[in-house]
């Protein structure tokens, strides 16, 4: 990245791998979703979320990590992994900023929708946050869709804030965890 220093994932929690009394640590359920600890379907590590709603009101249906302290006027990158096989619905990537007093200043509502697959996919975006910005919160909102049965089900994995963007956090990741063990022990 720009300064040469390691970018670090800030989301709480961002792989789904603590659980307290069945639901994801730093994570907050909404009237009508439940969250499960899910061992199958993972992008990685060794869980990820398996997010269930009962409900049309899309107003109940939000799923959103604790704050993180961010910095004011910085571009950030918001990202989430979500394998999304059920045509009754889908969830949409959303972040709300926060001033020092934790008060909401506004939500981001990012119109990136999961779509059906039997895959992940990422949904990511940027925002640069507003100059009086002191925390951010990442979350998503599940929508009905389609043919509605009564309940929808999609996984999330990677809950991801930064500010650099996924794929240049990755590379980064590549070259200073992967190639420094390529030449442990050549001489």
């Amino acid at each position: 990245n720009a300064t040469g220093s390691p970018s670090a994932n800030i989301a709480p929690n961002s792989g789904f791998e603590n659980w307290t009394s069945g639901n994801a640590d730093n994570w907050t359920v909404d009237t009508n979703i439940v969250d499960t600890q899910e061992s199958t379907i993972v992008y990685s590590g060794s869980s990820s979320c398996n997010l269930t709603w009962t409900s049309q009101d899309q107003a109940t249906c939000d799923y959103d990590a604790d704050l993180v302290a961010i910095n004011p006027s910085t571009t950030y990158y918001f990202a989430i992994r979500v394998y999304d096989n059920d045509n009754a619905g889908r969830i949409t990537l959303k972040y709300t900023w926060y001033d020092s007093s934790q008060s909401v200043i506004n939500t981001v509502w990012t119109n990136l929708y999961s779509s059906d697959g039997a895959s992940w996919e990422l949904l990511e975006d940027s925002s640069d946050s507003p100059s009086n910005a002191a925390y951010v919160s990442i979350g998503v909102r599940a929508y009905d869709y389609g043919t509605w049965d009564g309940d929808a089900t999609v996984y999330i994995d990677e809950a991801y804030i930064d500010t650099v963007s996924v794929s240049e956090f990755f590379s980064d990741s590549f070259f200073l965890v992967i190639l420094p063990s390529l030449f442990i022990g050549a001489v």
